[in-house]
């Protein structure tokens, strides 16, 4: 039929939200994620959320976006840098700037009992993925 159309041999293909083929840069399939999450975390800076909502929003947010993805293909470190990244500008309410943390980012990570606000660790939650 003229709808079916045949992927070559170096061509990407998207099946069930990942991308399958040859020659494929991992940073090109997670940048939509990215952005999707980027775009996402700007309309929650809109409400200003405090610290403990920053932390609850983020763990959220990039946990359900990058989940299925990570598992499907596996997460490159340039993406893990930059979502922590994106994590910290949100936290922190840096906006792009270069400012230290009153708080270190791991300190947020732990439990609630052990002083944290169980911040999402993306380096452990990958690992527990794989």
């Amino acid at each position: 039929p003229p709808t079916i159309r045949v992927i070559g041999e170096c061509e990407p293909i998207w099946i069930l939200g990942t991308f399958y083929g040859y020659s494929i840069l991992q940073p090109d399939v997670w940048q939509p994620t990215v952005e999707k999450v980027r775009h996402v975390l700007s309309h929650w800076e809109r409400f200003h959320p405090t610290l403990i909502g920053c932390c609850k929003a983020t763990s959220a947010i990039i946990s359900s976006h990058t989940q299925y993805l990570t598992r499907a293909q596996g997460m490159p470190p340039s993406i893990l840098t930059t979502l922590s990244k994106l994590m910290d500008n949100f936290v922190f309410n840096k906006k792009g700037n270069t400012i230290h943390n009153s708080i270190g980012i791991n300190i947020l990570q732990l439990p609630i009992e052990e002083g944290g606000q169980n911040l999402l660790d993306i380096n452990i939650r990958n690992t527990a993925i794989e």
